[in-house]
């Protein structure tokens, strides 16, 4: 659900930002946003849950934020290895990556808040 929301989110801020140009509409793009939101969030609960009782800090919010952030690190590296790999067609866009690494923390900050909600509603029942 939280990757969901942020999919969305990622699609606002990008068509205001418009760092990068889309290839279809805001309503053609809305689905793959979505679904794109959706399997980065997945991926974002692996590897917190994975990572959950070795990360050296306990709140769910830090914890989110920063592997939220790594996983951006990893696809962020590999980018950039692709760029040093073939320059001519994979390029280097500061402006985007910055977008992007502050995109990371806005999910680790919805995630973060979704595992606090469902956690105090699962106490509750």
């Amino acid at each position: 659900m939280s990757g969901m929301i942020w999919g969305v989110l990622v699609l606002i801020i990008s068509s205001f930002t418009q760092l990068f140009a889309f290839d279809f509409s805001f309503f053609n793009d809305i689905f793959v946003f979505i679904v794109g939101g959706a399997g980065f969030g997945l991926l974002l609960g692996a590897f917190l849950e994975a990572s959950k009782n070795k990360l050296p800090f306990q709140p769910i919010m830090a914890q989110s934020i920063t592997v939220s952030v790594g996983i951006w690190f990893l696809f962020f590296t590999g980018g950039l290895l692709l760029h040093i790999l073939k320059p001519d067609r994979y390029h280097m866009e500061g402006s985007q990556h910055l977008q992007g690494f502050l995109l990371s923390i806005l999910l680790g900050l919805i995630f973060g808040f979704f595992w606090i909600s469902f956690s105090k509603n699962l106490k509750n029942i």
